[in-house]
Order: structure tokens, then sequence, then C-alpha cells
């Protein structure tokens, strides 16, 4: 009997644990974007684009930075790269880009929000209201981001 109790509950306990992580991101990703980018967007999507990881996903997003780069609702910050020169080279004329953030401290990694995939901060009124990921796990992502950006 206690046992059909614990099951029961585990489906909630759950949903409470990933609310709490989503909320910790979230903040994260706040806390992030004060220190990094003092012009933040007031509505948008910030793609967070290490330089090493999933490399099918990394090209994705930036495929989609490239292809969309000239919205003002859309900024790039490139972190985790060994050398500015390497990035510089790789991005070619996006790294001259307005919407391009160098993440020269490392700043992504301090607020643990790096990981090996690109990640996506959707902004509502000066603040993060979500955060997602180009990955296999949230494989709409990139969908979603596109979407948007097509109003």
């Amino acid at each position: 009997m206690k046992l059909t109790k614990y099951i029961l509950l585990l489906p909630v306990f759950l949903f409470l644990l990933s609310c709490q992580k989503a909320d910790e991101q979230i903040a994260k990703a706040d806390a992030l974007l004060a220190e990094i980018d003092p012009k933040r967007l007031e509505n948008g999507i910030y793609l967070i684009i290490p330089n090493a990881g999933c490399g099918g996903c990394i090209s994705d997003a930036e495929n989609v930075f490239s292809q969309y780069k000239h919205k003002k609702e859309l900024k790039a910050i490139f972190t985790a790269f060994t050398s500015k020169k390497g990035l510089k080279i790789h991005l070619a004329e996006l790294f001259y880009s307005q919407n391009v953030i160098i993440d020269d401290g490392n700043l992504v990694s301090k607020k643990q929000l790096l990981t090996i995939y690109p990640v996506a901060l959707w902004i509502e009124n000066r603040k993060v209201t979500q955060v997602k990921h180009f990955s296999p796990q949230e494989a709409d992502t990139h969908h979603q981001v596109i979407t948007y950006l097509q109003k």
C-alpha cells in the first residue's frame, strides 16, 4: 500500500523538480545577460553557441544565426572558444556583426549555462522567459526559433 502511494507521488515530485530546474536556468540566464550585454534585447532570442560539442547542433544554430542575422530580435553569444583568431576566421564577416557577442571571459561557463548544445534564450520585456537547447532531446527548438524570427 505504501509503495503504491509513493509511486503515485513520483510524477508530482518529478514535475516540481523539473520546474525548479527551469526556474534556476532562467535565473542564471538573466544574470548572464546582465553582465554580458548592457544593450539587452527588449524582446527576442539570444543564441548561445559553444565552440565545441554536438557538431550538427552547433552547425544548426550557426546556420539559423547566419540566415537571420539581419533581424534586430536576434543576437548570438559565441563562447568556449580556444582562440579568438580562430573564431574570427570561422565566423568571417559575422564576427563584426552588431548582433554578435564574443564571450571573452567565459561568462557562460561561469554562470553554469555551458553545455555541448547551443542554447536559445527567449526574451520578453528584457527578461528571460524560456531556455531551450538545440539538441536531439529538444528537436523542435530549431523550428520554434525560426517561426519566431519569421514574424
